[in-house]
């Protein structure tokens, strides 16, 4: 799922306009962030190797693996800040 797709299923999930809006490296890590060095690492990664993943053996492994459809639907997130990891920043000042 590229991150366009994930626009368009939390627009279409939850009604909330959403447009994905493409950044240079350099304009992401000009933002200022907390670790965006490691951010930019990531994106790199994925665009440079293109991780596949083989879902239906990631089921098998986890059952419970959900799509983002599902699991937006099942958590009714509607994008509010979020702490989603142990010492997540979550954006507020």
């Amino acid at each position: 799922m590229t991150i366009k797709d994930l626009a368009t299923t939390f627009e279409r999930v939850t009604g909330i306009p959403a447009e994905y809006q493409p950044m240079k490296d350099e304009e992401f890590m000009g933002l200022g962030l907390p670790n965006g060095h490691d951010v930019v690492n990531q994106f790199r990664f994925h665009r440079e190797y293109s991780p596949e993943r083989d879902y239906e053996a990631l089921r098998k492994i986890y059952p419970g693996l959900r799509s983002f459809e599902t699991w937006l639907r099942e958590t009714g997130w509607h994008g509010e800040p979020r702490s989603v990891q142990k010492g997540a920043v979550r954006g507020d000042s």
